[in-house]
């Protein structure tokens, strides 16, 4: 063929498209070298100013970019770095090649970014692919592949910056290239796996199990429609196994494990020697084998985790972006060897390479988070094996770094805090420890966001039991003012329900003065405040595409309601919009009586007094954090024993009387209540107790002697509440002209209750509660009514009455529920009435009075979930979120018969003052029936002593003296059953 020939360029340039179809079929490098010479070949035959010549030079960079990728030589990634220069200047004006062009180079860039962590490669390849993607026409088949590649950038860019509205706009475009790409099989695979990295990214970041999910969905449709020997399914496989490690940590489904060391094994096994991708394989592997080793203490498994790191290691040049993050994971491995056999010189080379390892990830990395607490780990072990000093500070540094580090996930920060905090004390440095503890706290409610289901949010925070707590006490320990403790109890502490409470604010004020910002924060609230379970279910068939697209929304609008909150805090009396209460809000919550929070951490136990004009706090010196759970856990065992028998009544005597003496006595008495009210005048007073402290009454403690004063229930009328912006939002809500006299009732009575036992006083509760009501009043009597019937009634009551069964789950809060007759199917729960929002519309509290009691034999402000102590998730809180200002519940299991007694005793007090349904009468309804309960419980003692024939005789029985006649003994007594009075509690205003 002469030289001169004019169309040898052409040709040589068709011959290099044919190798590298060629090499695509067959994977043989040699067909990959030909395409690039031919290509080269080309380029020297074509005229310079051929128009051709930007297609030669992308197709050229395209060959040696794949190149690399299969020998990790350098020098190919150079020259295709070249070329695509050189394409990208050769794309003639308005050539309808030239976004494709632009997306070839936009890729080059992203491959130099991968090896060298130069984000100045990664920015130019994001400007190129933007361009791409707005200059290619949309009418094009092959749009798909330039908006595929724009997520992936996107979602690079996410990993490396740690900014969520990148990976955000990258699953958007992911399923825009979804839709385009329409039945086009091996496009389907490519973009299914481009949007499973995406959803798996963002449960990284936002902890949504649902994202997890979908990305083990869509990787796993994505292998299917891929052959076994396409070279991208070991990619795929690799992602898949990620995806699954996670599931498994999140699940514990050793299945997921098994599942993951499969797919991670074929990766490797199908990746060739010198292949770009395969040390990131071989790291993906050891972390499986890790994982099985915490399973199954198996020294194999972590010697197969520690060889497959260091030969991922070996493999990379040590200029390679990513070899900083495999030497922090091969320093993870090595701890854990250390900590299996003890031995030191292991952990110097576990330190050495951690070190190496922090020297070489960039500081704005968003995964250099995770290399800090490794190496922190391993110098904190290093300071208790040796005692040195200078490695637990060096330990103490690392990690108030790795929580300082803004671009890092939320989770991973605090977890660096809360190690921290926990270790300052032993340098006696209070100040410091204070401050990156209140760091933490700060970032509570940034784990728990608004787009999570409630199980996730419960999931991610539960964590972090027991930190908020830790911060108030260090506070004080530092020496700063109570007013800094009780912001962070008020800052930290029912996060969950602040959130939803928050969306439901009354934005009346806002609307007037701002009408824009408050109707797109109206919209916003509406998609977050919807229940989760409505987003469609990935089991059930919802990976259409307009079920991901309400669940991408709803994430995109969390993002958004984020933005519109801090415009609206810059706007002129908006600054405290949603934030916790101001000074000046707590001192004013207190206008009906003080506040009393009780905070008990493994440093210090106090309670924080919030009066009209001051915020003050006592030290509690008797009460010890251990003690509060050895209480706790005494109760437990004494309330299994139900009907209890004189010991277990003795036994709740001793801890009301601990419960006095070293808490409610000293703040009763610094409040200034030593004795019984004149004249009936009752002064209130709100308990806000924190940890397991709120599965203990402390409304009933005191020494129940007879004639003895020295209680609760003698010198105060005692209300809870989860916080203080819980009280402050149920007295916020809008007053009306309507009130408890003209509203309307709905009572439920659950006389049998599939597999419980009967409640046969149930339905003479109502009874008698239909009797007191005013004749006014609507009223609806639901007997052995199914949970949707409920559900409805709810909606247009003003009181909820429920004589029933409750029951609460063990591990998850938002699962408890009252039981109806369809329970075992559709139970009734937490979740269920957190969703209900009563008070929905212009006017959000035009049910001002909403009232719920629960009388009956079960417990409704009781977790059995130590972790979500402080979250307060029960049923009555539920019930208040729902829209009830007033709620009655009980702290355990109470009794069918005297639930008659209670319900008659608040009811009539409700009815008969003067004021009928105001903030007073609900809640000194309450304690004149724990008054009464513990007179009458204690009479019956006195009988059976007196006549022990007759005591079986009117065991289960009912009292007929219910004429509202305070009933006298002999005084109080410990025959009195503590167990039935001191059950019963108010939450709210």
């Amino acid at each position: 063929m002469p030289d001169i020939e004019p169309n040898r360029g052409v040709w040589l340039h068709n011959l290099a498209v044919s190798f590298w179809k060629l090499f695509e079929r067959t994977q043989e490098l040699d067909n990959l070298e030909m395409a690039i010479k031919r290509g080269e070949d080309a380029l020297v035959a074509m005229p310079s100013n051929c128009p051709e010549k930007a297609t030669i030079l992308a197709n050229l960079t395209v060959s040696l970019r794949t190149m690399h990728g299969s020998t990790s030589d350098i020098t190919y990634l150079r020259r295709a770095a070249i070329c695509a220069e050189e394409a990208l200047a050769a794309v003639p004006q308005d050539d309808p090649t030239g976004p494709v062009i632009m997306d070839t180079v936009a890729m080059t860039h992203l491959a130099i970014f991968d090896q060298t962590g130069n984000k100045k490669n990664l920015r130019f390849a994001l400007q190129l692919g933007q361009r791409a993607a707005t200059e290619f026409s949309d009418d094009d088949a092959g749009k798909w592949s330039i908006l595929n590649n724009l997520a992936l950038l996107f979602r690079v860019s996410f990993e490396r910056t740690g900014d969520p509205g990148n990976l955000q706009t990258a699953i958007t475009l992911g399923e825009k290239a979804l839709q385009k790409a329409s039945d086009q099989q091996p496009a389907t695979a490519t973009i299914l796996h481009t949007l499973s990295d995406a959803h798996q990214a963002r449960f990284d970041r936002v902890g949504d199990l649902r994202d997890l999910d979908m990305a083990i969905k869509r990787g796993e449709e994505a292998l299917q429609m891929t052959s076994p020997d396409r070279p991208e399914r070991a990619s795929r496989l690799k992602s898949r196994a990620h995806a699954r490690q996670m599931r498994f940590l999140r699940t514990g489904n050793l299945n997921d494990l098994r599942v993951a060391i499969a797919r991670g094994e074929e990766a490797v096994a199908m990746t060739p020697d010198g292949h770009q991708e395969l040390g990131n394989r071989l790291n993906s592997l050891a972390i499986s084998f890790e994982l099985k080793f915490k399973t199954t203490n198996n020294p194999e498994d972590l010697q197969s985790a520690i060889s497959n790191m260091e030969a991922a290691i070996e493999l990379l040049d040590k200029s390679h972006a990513k070899r900083g993050l495999l030497l922090a994971n091969l320093a993870s491995l090595l701890r854990v060897k250390f900590e299996t056999t003890g031995q030191l010189e292991g952990l110097e080379m576990a330190i050495e390479l951690g070190q190496e390892a922090l020297r070489t990830i960039p500081d704005d990395h968003a995964k250099r988070e995770s290399a800090l607490v490794a190496v922190a780990g391993l110098l904190f072990l290093k300071s208790e094996s040796n005692g040195e000093w200078a490695a637990f500070d060096q330990s103490i540094n690392l990690c108030i770094e790795a929580a300082n580090l803004s671009h890092s996930p939320p989770l991973l920060r605090i977890r660096s805090a809360v190690l921290a905090g926990s270790m300052l004390p032993a340098r006696g440095k209070w100040e410091e420890a204070s401050r990156i503890t209140e760091l933490a706290v700060s970032l509570l409610p940034r784990v728990a966001s608004r787009q999570l289901s409630q199980h996730d949010q419960q999931h991610l925070l539960s964590e972090f039991s027991g930190v908020v707590t830790m911060a108030a006490s260090l506070a004080l320990e530092a020496g700063r003012p109570p007013l800094d403790a009780v912001k962070l109890l008020e800052l930290g502490r029912g996060i969950i329900i602040g959130l939803r409470s928050g969306l439901r604010s009354d934005v009346s004020e806002l609307r007037e003065h701002h009408p824009r910002l408050a109707k797109r924060f109206e919209e916003l609230r509406v998609m977050l405040d919807s229940p989760y379970k409505d987003m469609s279910d990935i089991e059930a068939g919802g990976d259409s595409l307009s079920a991901m697209r309400r669940r991408n929304d709803r994430h995109q609008a969390s993002i958004d309601l984020d933005e519109i909150i801090s415009q609206i805090r810059l706007l002129p009396d908006f600054g405290h919009f949603l934030l916790p209460p101001s000074v000046e809000e707590l001192n004013a919550a207190a206008s009906d009586g003080p506040i009393v929070l009780i905070n008990s951490s493994g440093f210090r136990c106090d309670a924080f007094l919030i009066e009209t004009d001051t915020i003050r706090s006592i030290r509690l010196p008797k009460l010890h954090h251990p003690d509060v759970k050895r209480k706790v856990d005494s109760l437990t065992s004494i309330r299994s024993h139900y009907p209890s028998h004189q010991k277990t009544r003795d036994e709740m005597f001793s801890i009301l009387e601990w419960l006095w003496d070293v808490a409610v006595c000293p703040i009763l008495d610094t409040l200034g209540f030593r004795k019984f009210p004149m004249n009936n005048n009752w002064p209130r007073i709100w308990w806000i107790p924190t940890g397991e402290l709120s599965s203990l009454p402390l409304h009933a403690a005191g020494r129940h002697a007879s004639f003895s004063t020295d209680t609760a229930l003698d010198r105060v009328v005692s209300s809870y509440s989860p916080s203080v912006r819980a009280l402050l939002h149920a007295r916020r809500q809008i007053r009306t002209a309507r009130n408890l006299m003209i509203d309307h009732a709905l009572l439920v009575s659950m006389t049998t209750t599939p597999e419980c036992s009967n409640l046969r006083f149930a339905k003479n509760e109502v009874e008698k509660l239909e009797s007191l009501l005013p004749t006014t009043m609507k009223r609806t009597r639901l007997e052995q009514p199914c949970s949707k019937d409920v559900l409805r009634g709810l909606e247009e009551c003003s009181i909820f009455h429920f004589a029933g069964h409750g029951k609460s789950h063990l591990s998850n809060p938002s699962k408890s529920s009252l039981l109806t007759r369809d329970w075992q199917e559709h139970m009734l729960t937490v979740e269920d009435l957190m969703n209900l929002n009563l008070n929905k519309g212009d006017v959000p509290a035009i049910k001002q009075y909403y009232h719920h009691h629960h009388l009956s034999a079960c417990s409704t402000n009781k977790s059995h979930s130590a972790d979500l102590q402080d979250e307060a998730i029960y049923l009555v809180t539920a019930c208040q979120l729902a829209g009830f200002k007033h709620v009655i519940g009980s702290l355990w299991e109470t009794s069918d018969r005297y639930s008659v007694e209670v319900a008659e005793e608040v009811y009539r007090t409700i009815y008969t003052l003067d004021k009928a349904g105001d903030d007073t009468s609900i809640s000194l309804g309450v304690h004149k029936a724990a008054r009464r309960l513990r007179d009458i419980t204690s009479l019956e003692h006195e009988r059976k002593c007196t006549n022990p024939s007759d005591s079986t005789e009117h065991e289960n029985e009912e009292l007929e003296s219910r004429n509202g006649r305070v009933l006298k003994s002999k005084g109080k007594s410990k025959g009195s059953n503590p167990l039935i009075w001191a059950a019963y509690i108010h939450v709210g205003p």
